[in-house]
């Protein structure tokens, strides 16, 4: 959970940055003139942000040590997810310019691609986060690695249940199955869910 958050948040600091980096080169009234930035159509190598470029990098992985070690990334809602990006996204810019002000070049970078910066790497980051749980989480349950489960209950109950259930496990379990105790509705699925068997057999179908 942690090294997909680490790499997904690093994949979007890269975009945010590189989109920053074009709004303001192309509205001349937020340049930083400086040898590279009177090029035109500037070169990767070339690129006057670098510096800061790696600046933020080091700022993540510095964030990500202290800080974020411990999330559990994959388990978090939608609302949860908001706050926990903000909350990443402002350590990471405090981090940053910290590290501008203890290298003494703060004057280099813009102000306003920062603030730029700061927002396009939010949306980034929690669309992306969003995205990759929504891609990555029900083929980890469809997959060999999850924990398979199957709830046995009466058929009345079963709607509750799930929904009981689904509050309390977490993305690496996976309800695979259920045993109707009540009716013979083997074959037949209930919220997406198939029914393996009844009761009476389910020790020989499981």
């Amino acid at each position: 959970s942690l090294y997909i958050m680490n790499m997904v948040d690093i994949v979007s600091l890269l975009i945010a940055f590189v989109i920053s980096y074009e709004i303001r080169r192309i509205l001349p009234m937020w340049r930083v003139f400086t040898r590279e930035s009177i090029i035109a159509g500037y070169r990767f190598q070339q690129f006057p942000y670098m510096p800061l470029l790696f600046a933020t990098i080091i700022s993540y992985i510095l964030v990500n040590f202290l800080f974020l070690y411990s999330e559990e990334y994959l388990s978090r809602n939608v609302s949860s997810e908001l706050l926990a990006t903000l909350r990443m996204i402002v350590m990471v810019i405090v981090v940053d310019v910290v590290i501008l002000f203890i290298t003494k070049t703060s004057e280099r970078y813009s102000r306003i691609f920062m603030v730029i910066f700061f927002i396009i790497a939010y949306f980034t980051c929690f669309i992306l986060r969003e995205a990759v749980k929504k891609i990555y989480i029900p083929r980890y349950k469809n997959g060999k690695a999850s924990e398979k489960m199957v709830l046995v209950c009466r058929e009345r109950d079963t709607d509750r249940v799930l929904e009981q259930l689904n509050a309390i496990i977490d993305w690496r379990f996976h309800i695979s199955g259920l045993v109707i105790t009540d009716a013979d509705l083997a074959g037949e699925y209930i919220s997406g869910i198939r029914v393996i068997s009844n009761y009476s057999d389910a020790m020989a179908n499981i």
